[in-house]
């Protein structure tokens, strides 16, 4: 698979639930998101593996042998951690590295630096590898659309407000673009929920990419 993509979930393991069970929006003890994602990424004849993030620090999955990442947090916060030091640390070297990550989750940024106890270390994994400052824990509002200029220009949708069948978000964080990045995606109003980067990181040697929402990719 070096030349594919590694599909990364907070997961204990494959098939099993996100970490944030007992009190996340998704409950059930599976869940097909992957799937989901893999089945495009088939559509499109790209090579991919899932994994748990777990075996990522463990070293048993080296994300360098990849072109691209995505990293799938649902709706996990604080508790359970969005990115862990080794996390922070792993993903930024792979970035600094010329890599492609897309990530999406809805208490990213207010677990990195929303709240007053945050470390200067998670701080600056959001601005300076995110690439995004923290506004607001939540938009109240489920309709996004392209930015001009943005990868998505011209796109527009709605995702799940509890009605939908897959699971309702009740906080999808607004964010917005810094050190060269630029809003994607937008909520109904002029709150951004998505940005995207290209450049080179800090202390990193090549070229990469970052595409980040602020709610939750598989709604």
């Amino acid at each position: 698979a070096e030349d594919g993509i590694r599909y990364v979930e907070r997961s204990r393991g494959l098939g099993d639930v996100y970490k944030r069970q007992d009190n996340g929006s998704w409950g059930l003890p599976y869940h097909p998101f992957a799937g989901w994602m893999g089945k495009v990424l088939a559509e499109l004849k790209v090579s991919f593996e899932t994994v748990a993030n777990e075996t990522v620090i463990a070293g048993d999955v080296n994300l360098s042998d990849y072109r691209a990442v995505y990293w799938i947090l649902g709706d996990e916060s604080t508790v359970d951690e969005t990115f862990s030091t080794a996390e922070q640390s792993l993903v930024a070297d792979y970035l600094k590295n010329g890599g492609q990550l897309f990530v999406s989750g809805s208490e990213i940024a207010w677990d990195l630096y929303g709240q007053s106890d945050e470390s200067v270390a998670d701080k600056a994994f959001l601005l300076n590898y995110l690439h995004a400052d923290y506004k607001a824990d939540d938009s109240e509002d489920y309709t996004v659309s392209g930015t001009t200029g943005g990868i998505f220009e011209g796109l527009s949708f709605s995702y799940d407000n509890g009605n939908d069948g897959i699971y309702q978000e009740d906080y999808p964080d607004v964010i917005a673009p810094k050190s060269g990045a630029i809003a994607c995606l937008n909520y109904s109003g002029s709150a951004v929920a998505g940005i995207q980067f290209e450049g080179t990181f800090p202390d990193g040697s090549a070229s990469g990419k970052l595409v980040y929402f602020g709610f939750p990719w598989e709604t």
